[in-house]
């Protein structure tokens, strides 16, 4: 499989001089420790989307996107990473902590056309208050070419708005304009333990301080 990691986002609400995907969460930097997993675990067709060339760690190869502008360009600004690659394509969100479990899903997971991994409530673990999205699984890449190209378009003349999980209410015949929020449809598979991504600084501080309680929880 090719295993693209997304980090080219814009971060407009990271306030630190460590770049978001760079940062240490649980005694590892966040790209460092996705990038030792995979290589653990045989993934060697790892690429990560940056214009940052710190992003340039050993074992992954980055990739520049062009016009990286709206939600759904995360993955259309990369289509010549994955739309014409013959195996699966496994894109990872850049900014989440993945448990050794939530990877052992995610790659080990049969798909026939595309599947999404996310939590779908907030976390007990971790403290986040609501769902999170973390990582894509495509087969069907010409399905889900479409299903980006049809909402970028959308975007463009004004007809939609550029939301987050926008494409998977997309693929799950929501419509284009749909913000899947707060549920899961049948390519869905739920992940709940310490995963979870970090949108400001403080969120790693909350992270670290619920996870090492619920560490503590589990010894007694």
């Amino acid at each position: 499989m090719r295993v693209v990691i997304l980090a080219d986002g814009p971060a407009t609400r990271w306030e630190s001089p460590v770049p978001k995907h760079l940062t240490v969460v649980d005694g590892e930097p966040l790209l460092g420790r996705t990038t030792r997993q995979l290589l653990a675990r045989g993934v060697t067709d790892i690429w990560v989307t940056s214009h940052d060339p710190r992003y340039e760690l050993p074992g992954l190869l980055r990739y520049e996107p062009a016009d990286n502008v709206h939600q759904v360009d995360q993955f259309y600004a990369c289509r010549a990473l994955w739309k014409y690659v013959a195996s699966d394509v496994v894109f990872l969100y850049g900014d989440v902590y993945f448990t050794d479990a939530a990877l052992d899903t995610i790659l080990q997971h049969t798909v026939t056309d595309y599947a999404y991994y996310q939590r779908t409530k907030g976390s007990q673990v971790t403290g986040k208050p609501w769902k999170e999205g973390f990582a894509m699984r495509v087969r069907d890449k010409d399905r889900f070419f479409k299903a980006c190209k049809l909402i970028r378009d959308g975007i463009e003349a004004g007809c939609l708005k550029s939301e987050h999980h926008q494409l998977q209410g997309c693929l799950e015949g929501y419509g284009c304009g749909a913000y899947f929020e707060w549920r899961v449809g049948p390519h869905g598979v739920e992940i709940d333990d310490e995963t979870d991504d970090f949108d400001v600084f403080e969120d790693v501080q909350k992270w670290e301080e619920n996870v090492r309680l619920f560490r503590q929880s589990r010894l007694r």
